[in-house]
Order: C-alpha cells, then structure tokens, then sequence
C-alpha cells in the first residue's frame, strides 16, 4: 500500500491508464483501444496498483528538491496531469518488457510468462521497470 495517501486520489485507476498507455500500446504492438481493456484489467489487481504507486512515490522523491514538499509536489504533479492529455511512450527495454510482461499477467495474459519474473533476476527486472515507467513519467509531468 502507499505511504502517501493522496497519490491514490491523484492517480486513480483512470490516470494510470492515460499514463500507461501509450507505452503499453507501443510495445505490445496493440491499439490503443485493446491497451486501455488490457490495461484496465489488470489494473483492477490491488497488487499491481500498489506496486505502481509505491514506484511513483520512489520516483517523487527522487525528484524532489530539498526546498520542495511531498505535498508541493504532490500538487504539481495534480495540476500537470489536469493540463496533459497526451503521453510520450517510455523508451522500450528489457526492464520495461519487463513491467509490461506483469502488467499482462494481471490481466490474465501471457500466463507462460510467469516463470520469467518469479526469479529473483527476473523480479528485480520488473521492478526496475515499474521504477523507469514511474520515473519517466514524473519527470515528463513535473518538467
């Protein structure tokens, strides 16, 4: 569960998937209307929603300045997403194939796929990859 209890409010399930989607999109060589059912399922696991916010708030507070508040921040990043309509896909790597492979297995995808990130290496990998989605994205919103 996150830490900050604003960043739920500010990334609700919808914001995730505006944020997501065109890298989603991008590397599984999908439409975007077929990246937003994906995406949508998947984001319905708690887990996975946790594990993205938590990658988020790793992310702000790497970002953030020492003169600059969580709630600050939290603010701007709020005020950047109410102004963005569009997203720039995350570079594609193997972390964030990665990320995208957990994100299909929380939509009922890809289930061979499994024993690739139930290693440590493989873990490690998509964690990594929620950290760079998470943090291209911040830096893209809060520039």
């Amino acid at each position: 569960m996150p830490s900050s209890t604003r960043l739920p409010h500010i990334l609700p399930t919808r914001e995730l998937v505006r944020l997501l989607l065109p890298t989603y999109a991008e590397v599984s060589s999908v439409d975007d209307a077929e990246a937003q059912d994906r995406l949508e399922t998947a984001l319905v696991s708690v887990d996975l929603r946790d594990e993205l916010y938590r990658a988020f708030e790793r992310s702000l507070a790497e970002q953030r300045g020492s003169r600059t508040t969580e709630d600050q921040q939290l603010d701007r990043l709020s005020q950047a997403l109410s102004k963005r309509h569009n997203f720039k896909a995350v570079p594609a790597g193997p972390a964030v194939a990665a990320a995208l492979v957990g994100i299909n297995l929380a939509a009922g995808l890809g289930e061979g796929l499994a024993a690739a990130l139930a290693t440590d290496k493989g873990r490690a990998l998509y964690d990594r990859g929620l950290a760079t989605l998470a943090g291209e994205l911040v830096k893209e919103l809060l520039k």
